[in-house]
């Protein structure tokens, strides 16, 4: 029989049933308020994103169009052609375009030029070919002679005469045909180069994928001196040997091999392809890296017997290396990284002795870059780990960049490619020195 509760035990349990109801109410009203408060907060970025946006969007689109003006200026080393049409650009001229590259290409065809044209030239020649520097004087850029051979080959085309007629000197009759006619994307100035040696390749029916790579490693190695009789007899070579696989590095290693025959032309005068093979050129690399590589121990040793019979101190050994044969480099400092298991380093080589050193060390011919270093066409730096357990250094890469702070070259010992998590140091120091990586 079920026991009667007395007054008592019902209002307690009257109590614990309002308790809880009240507890559930109040729960139910946080969790409404608080879904409010995010509708509300939700609604209110959206709408504060859409009016900046729309704002945004407006300045945008009057600043991303630009006007007749600003396109006629780029375009004015352009003499008139017969396909002229400038003289009658409206006042009021705004271009249908916001895309900048859009601009640029719809306003030539419609005003100067009807044809299609090289994209890598034409935006070549919109590079600045000056700059200020740091005291306020007027200087050429770095890739000034190429922003004006670029300018004159525009003017070329448009002439409505021969374009390989004006430029016997640069292209035969297929490979102008080829460079007018190929369609590369425009990256940055190197791209202009890129274009040269593609039409080069293809001109001579080399397999697709060889002519990125040759395009790719000629672009970097031979810029300054790209339409060199040397540069042409080894694509002719290379066109000869259509049989024979050759890697990146191993093409780049040739190619610092004919390096110094173009620079010092009166120590080598007689050398040349004619007659030649792959094999015989790849002998001859090897062989040129290997008295690279003897003489730099050499001069090391015989640095170092001069050093012992003057009686220097070990610390004034480095003191005098240093102050040898030195160079003022780029300004980009150390660079540290640390890891769990090591601390890398990025340091800048800038004495004939740094380079001796690294040259023995990773067994490379980095010290034939004295002169590029001494002249400030490159500089050249080390990446090391200092290993925290061991407390052993370990050399894993030598790195080149060149005066337009392009990463240009990695190569680790004997000139091999470079392991992954070194170049992911790599990565992050380009990235931390505004360096841009062109050996991806």
């Amino acid at each position: 029989m079920k026991r009667i509760e007395t007054p008592e035990e019902i209002r307690r349990r009257i109590k614990r049933f309002q308790r809880r109801e009240n507890s559930i109410q109040r729960a139910e009203r946080k969790r409404g308020y608080q879904a409010e408060c995010k509708k509300k907060d939700a609604a209110e970025s959206i709408a504060v994103v859409q009016i900046l946006r729309a704002d945004r969007k407006k300045s945008i689109m009057l600043e991303k169009k630009s006007d007749g003006s600003k396109l006629l200026k780029a375009f004015s080393y352009i003499d008139w052609t017969p396909f002229d049409k400038r003289d009658k650009v409206p006042k009021e001229f705004k271009t249908r375009f916001f895309n900048k590259e859009r601009q640029y290409i719809d306003f030539f065809k419609s005003y100067i030029y009807p044809y299609p044209i090289p994209v890598p030239v034409l935006f070549t020649t919109l590079q600045n070919d000056y700059h200020i520097d740091k005291h306020g004087n007027r200087e050429k850029s770095f890739y000034y002679d190429i922003i004006t051979l670029s300018k004159k080959w525009m003017r070329d085309i448009v002439s409505g005469d021969s374009f390989y007629r004006r430029n016997k000197e640069y292209f035969t009759k297929s490979e102008s045909h080829y460079f007018l006619n190929t369609s590369l994307p425009f990256i940055d100035i190197s791209s202009f180069l890129m274009l040269f040696f593609h039409a080069k390749c293809k001109a001579r029916n080399m397999n697709t994928k060889f002519v990125g790579i040759i395009s790719k490693v000629f672009t970097i190695k031979f810029e300054k001196c790209f339409n060199h009789t040397l540069v042409t007899g080894f694509l002719d070579l290379l066109s000869r040997s259509y049989d024979y696989h050759i890697d990146e590095g191993e093409l780049g290693d040739i190619c610092d091999f004919i390096l110094p025959k173009i620079r010092r032309p009166n120590k080598f005068p007689s050398f040349t392809f004619s007659g030649r093979t792959m094999t015989s050129i790849i002998a001859l690399t090897n062989e040129w890296h290997a008295d690279i590589q003897r003489e730099q121990e050499a001069l090391g040793m015989l640095i170092q017997r001069e050093q012992e019979a003057r009686g220097i101190p070990a610390r004034a050994k480095k003191q005098e290396a240093r102050g040898m044969l030195k160079w003022v480099g780029m300004n980009i400092p150390t660079f540290r990284f640390e890891t769990d298991e090591c601390t890398w380093k990025v340091t800048q080589l800038l004495t004939v002795q740094d380079l001796l050193n690294e040259g023995r060390k990773m067994k490379s011919c980095v010290s034939s870059y004295t002169y590029q270093c001494l002249h400030g066409e490159c500089s050249i730096f080390n990446l090391s780990a200092f290993y925290n357990e061991t407390q052993l250094i370990g050399s894993y890469a030598t790195l080149e960049v060149s005066k337009d702070r392009s990463l240009v070259q990695a190569k680790a010992k004997c000139n091999f490619k470079v392991i992954p998590k070194a170049m992911n140091v790599i990565n992050r120091w380009a990235q931390a020195n505004g360096i841009k990586n062109r050996i991806l």
